[in-house]
């Protein structure tokens, strides 16, 4: 079926083309964003995020852009077992990870799998699908339906650490019926919290956080993106190096930084640490010294800080 790609609804098919349509056709998405069909300014009343948010969550996670991906213009072309046979060879080609410093330590360019244990058989009634869309931050969960992050197909969804893809695959997945995944049955269980994920034998190697801060600034948030504060200095914001934050779930790292005055705001400490922030796009501090870390899937220089005022704006910027 070859739709409208400026006219397109995506989710509707998402949920009901299986159900609805003879034959019956799978709707693999988010190749088209849900901002193509309805602007960047404003979004229909039943989303609850932003448009930028939207955005950005479809930056990370779409394929027909990138060098695994089928291209854009052959996506009305492209077919179910396309889609499959890309899908069979990224896991088969990719490495198996169980950490953020993993993650957030890979070479360029790398796929990466991170496997996960069910909860259910029923992938809308699966709670670990809740507990890894809240560690990463990921659209689109809630109950029922709205318990799968966007994106979601065949128990994988997927995202972008530091550049580097990342799937995420439940062992209620056809593809962990694959023979390299089989071989690794069970699978870990979901992760509680961002905590799980860097500690233990995750715990990052001493200073990673620190070492990767290095050179960052706090800055008045006037309404600026981290881009056209760096600019302004005469620097580059890093998403790279805005990724320190994964790892640094209890702001203590942040803390240090500021306390030792690498800032142009002076001598600050954080008095509280929020993580998983769904509102801002890069860390803040407010004007109590609460410091606020953004969702893992939020993270760009690009964007100002629209949900959440606060007093200043934390930005990787370097040379």
């Amino acid at each position: 079926v070859a739709w409208n790609m400026d006219q397109v609804w995506d989710v509707p098919f998402a949920v009901r083309m299986s159900a609805d349509v003879t034959p019956p056709y799978e709707c693999i998405y988010p190749e088209v964003p849900r901002t193509k069909h309805v602007g960047d300014s404003s979004m229909r009343g039943a989303l609850t995020t932003s448009a930028a948010s939207q955005q950005n969550w479809f930056d990370l996670i779409h394929l027909h852009a990138s060098e695994v991906g089928i291209p854009e213009h052959r996506m009305m072309e492209a077919t179910a077992d396309e889609h499959e046979t890309l899908m069979t060879q990224l896991i088969e080609g990719g490495r198996v990870v169980r950490c953020l410093w993993e993650m957030v330590a890979a070479e360029n360019q790398e796929t990466l799998l991170f496997l996960f244990e069910a909860t259910a058989a029923r992938f809308s009634e699966d709670t670990a699908w809740d507990a890894v869309a809240e560690v990463f931050g990921m659209i689109g969960r809630g109950g029922g339906w709205d318990r799968l992050p966007r994106g979601i197909h065949r128990g994988v969804t997927k995202t972008r650490v530091r550049g580097n893809l990342v799937l995420f695959i439940s062992s209620r997945s056809p593809f962990a019926k694959l023979p390299k995944l089989a071989a690794l049955a069970p699978f870990p269980p979901p992760p509680t919290g961002r905590e799980d994920l860097v500690s233990g034998d995750c715990r990052p190697p001493p200073g990673s956080a620190e070492h990767m801060m290095s050179g960052w600034r706090v800055l008045d948030d006037d309404g600026r993106t981290c881009d056209e504060h760096c600019s302004a200095k005469g620097e580059a914001c890093s998403l790279q190096s805005m990724w320190a934050t994964a790892l640094d779930s209890q702001c203590s790292a942040l803390s240090q930084m500021l306390a030792r005055g690498r800032s142009a705001g002076g001598d600050l400490a954080c008095s509280g640490c929020e993580q998983g922030h769904g509102g801002i796009f890069a860390p803040t501090v407010d004007e109590l010294g609460v410091c606020r870390l953004p969702s893992l899937v939020a993270m760009t220089c690009s964007r100002p800080n629209p949900l959440q005022p606060s007093t200043m704006v934390v930005c990787p910027c370097g040379t």
